[in-house]
């Protein structure tokens, strides 16, 4: 290899790592990911060996997405906080839709991203289709129903924001 394109090849890997520094040290923490839990500490070569994990891996883009590697919960973080949300409170839940309002059936709109302005719009609507989306004792189906009951009212459907996941 000619000495020009060692210089370009040595003068690139600089140019990287540079970046990688500026980035890390703009930031002042590399992010979550594998490179997060691998390299702890907000030292500036921690985070340049971070960076480079996480973006050498794809394991930051994976982290975000699934809710991992001290990721914030991300696509799929909402719809476990939904399924747990019906599985732990299923009793009442069913109990304040048939009612039409009530407390955790405020809970559960709010974990369906409904603005809090709807909450008795909710429950009225709740109680309206109960026997369609109470047709089941298994809370994932109960919340299914729920989730397609709601696509098919555009006032809630367009308030609750996160029943199409």
């Amino acid at each position: 290899m000619s000495n020009i394109m060692k210089n370009i090849l040595f003068m690139t890997i600089v140019a990287a790592f540079a970046l990688l520094a500026f980035r890390a040290h703009a930031v002042g923490s590399a992010g979550c990911g594998l490179g997060s839990i691998v390299f702890k500490g907000n030292e500036w070569y921690k985070q340049i060996l971070a960076v480079t994990t996480n973006d050498s891996t794809g394991s930051q883009t994976l982290g975000i997405t699934t809710g991992t590697s001290n990721c914030a919960p991300g696509l799929f973080g909402d719809a476990q906080k939904q399924q747990d949300y019906v599985v732990a409170n299923l009793t009442s839940i069913e109990r304040e839709a048939a009612q039409g309002s009530g407390k955790t059936l405020n809970g559960l709109a709010s974990v369906l991203g409904c603005d809090d302005s709807q909450n008795q719009v909710f429950g009225i609507y709740t109680q309206k289709k109960y026997s369609e989306i109470f047709n089941s004792n298994d809370a994932n189906q109960i919340l299914l129903n729920l989730k397609s009951a709601l696509q098919k009212d555009t006032p809630l459907s367009q308030s609750c924001k996160l029943i199409n996941i």
